[in-house]
């Protein structure tokens, strides 16, 4: 049995091509953080893609870097059986950071506990279920938001989940320890960015994460970021409609001056194809599963790489022919609007948008004002005492319709399993479950006026809006048993058909 000896040179070889690829095959000097991975070839990197006139800046918009931050629960990896016989041969050369360097910030870096102000999210800390089998729980990193390529030494190991919002504190308490992605986003900061000056970055909490992120930095002797970089949080528009309504026009890009059209969602897709191999990588060395990482990592950078000019062009045509729609758009709505009203506007916009970074209740301004005695004040005045509670997301909403049409099916379907010969145990239990899924439908009901808003009839009184889909469950449970004309065509309902011999 040769192999261990075959993972051995399989290890080797897969080191001195990647040497090899990016210029130190025949040069005596060795690689340093991050110099065996590619990069994004069209995001701005100065000295490498950027050459400046001299009347040009590199604080100008379009010199603006843009990242997008997501964890990755599915590339855990077990406790290495011999630890101390690991041999490393590209630690921190990739795309995966330094070993040494992340576990002293590690273990310097302390958890601190507040409150949070947004909904309680719940995508950080899948990975904590039976994690003392587990030397990492994920990993998490950085890639660039608009081409989506990884950063290079900005991945990162995990250890409690994605530790920067742990949503399983009691009272909605955040965990802001964020010692994982600080690492990772400081660690982007400083990959071929001498000069820029503005950054977005695009992460599911960042309503919360960046809040004291700059604190964090200065508190920290391995966090390094240039002062000069100016950090504009953002939230993919995906994500930020899970979040609480103000944080739509606080953070989704759609509002950020300079960044254009960008959902701030692109890790997502990253993470499905390195996820074919993370499997694989679960029980390997720490060394061999980071090479095999990184290297998965760095031909996913290079299929961008010769694929981007196409795309490119692809999206710069679909761009030229929507910025003719929406100029057309844009001028009539500006030849409608009073003189003094645009000036107004003009000036509460630029104050908004300088103010965001100190401020960010400054982009309520782009929220929309509602005059009193519209349909919205009406339907206000009408909700009764019990219908008064948080306004949920629209998506919030729709998932938990989804939910509650689950739960009928589910009683449904045991309904019919128990048939004539149940219990009276069974029977109460039926009963206590049609009363709460009803209380659910009577609530997903109500909740109907707050979002559909000019989609029902104001004159209806909300009492109309009550639904009983279970309604049939008062008749006899015998004709839950009885086959129905939509089971007719099953299997077992089917005459036999004779087959002759030969036949």
């Amino acid at each position: 049995d040769r192999y261990r000896e075959l993972m051995r040179v399989a290890r080797q070889w897969r080191q001195l091509k990647t040497m090899k690829w990016h210029g130190f095959g025949h040069r005596s000097d060795n690689p340093s953080t991050g110099e065996l991975a590619l990069f994004c070839p069209a995001c701005p990197q100065p000295g490498i893609n950027v050459l400046l006139s001299e009347d040009e800046s590199l604080d100008d918009w379009k010199y603006t870097r843009s990242f997008v931050m997501d964890g990755n629960f599915k590339a855990e990896h077990l406790h290495p059986i011999k630890p101390f016989d690991e041999v490393w041969l590209s630690d921190g050369l990739g795309f995966m950071v330094g070993k040494d360097r992340y576990k002293m910030h590690l273990a310097e870096a302390a958890d601190t506990v507040e409150k949070s102000s947004c909904n309680n999210h719940r995508a950080v800390n899948q990975a904590n279920a039976a994690r003392h089998k587990l030397e990492s729980t994920g990993i998490g990193g950085v890639a660039c938001a608009r081409h989506g390529c990884f950063v290079p030494h900005s991945m990162v190991d995990f250890q409690k989940g994605e530790r920067q919002a742990t949503s399983t504190i009691p009272h909605s308490r955040v965990n802001h320890g964020q010692m994982n992605m600080d690492y990772a986003l400081c660690e982007a900061s400083r990959h071929n960015m001498e000069g820029i000056t503005r950054a977005v970055t695009f992460y599911d909490i960042n309503c919360q994460y960046n809040k004291h992120f700059r604190v964090r930095v200065d508190r920290s002797r391995f966090l390094e970021m240039a002062p000069q970089l100016t950090i504009i949080p953002g939230i993919g528009l995906w994500h930020v409609h899970g979040h609480q309504d103000s944080c739509y026009v606080r953070y989704a890009s759609n509002f950020i001056e300079g960044i254009g059209r960008i959902d701030g969602e692109i890790m997502e897709t990253l993470w499905a194809r390195l996820n074919l191999i993370s499997p694989a990588a679960r029980g390997m060395s720490s060394p061999h599963r980071k090479e095999c990482l990184d290297y998965q990592m760095n031909d996913s950078n290079f299929c961008k790489m010769i694929r981007m000019k196409r795309t490119l062009c692809r999206k710069y045509k679909l761009a030229r022919n929507g910025i003719l729609e929406s100029g057309k758009a844009f001028d009539r709505l500006d030849e409608a609007a009073p003189l003094h009203l645009k000036t107004e506007w003009l000036a509460r916009e630029r104050i908004a948008q300088s103010s965001r970074l100190n401020d960010p209740s400054a982009m309520d301004e782009y929220e929309i004002n509602i005059k009193k005695g519209t349909l919205s004040s009406i339907v206000s005045r009408r909700v009764t005492p019990a219908m008064q509670h948080p306004r949920r997301s629209v998506a919030t909403w729709i998932s938990t319709g989804l939910a509650i049409e689950e739960a009928q099916i589910a009683l449904l379907i045991e309904v019919r399993r128990i048939g004539r010969r149940s219990t009276e145990t069974q029977r109460l239990d039926i009963a206590r479950q049609r009363d709460r899924l009803q209380g659910q439908i009577d609530g997903f009901a109500r909740s109907a006026l707050t979002h559909l808003g000019e989609g029902f009839d104001a004159d209806d009184e909300p009492e109309d809006l009550d639904v009983d889909i279970l309604d049939d469950l008062d008749d006899d449970p015998a004709d839950f048993t009885e086959t129905s004309h939509t089971w007719t065509n099953s299997p077992e309902h089917c005459n036999p058909i004779a087959i002759k011999p030969g036949g």
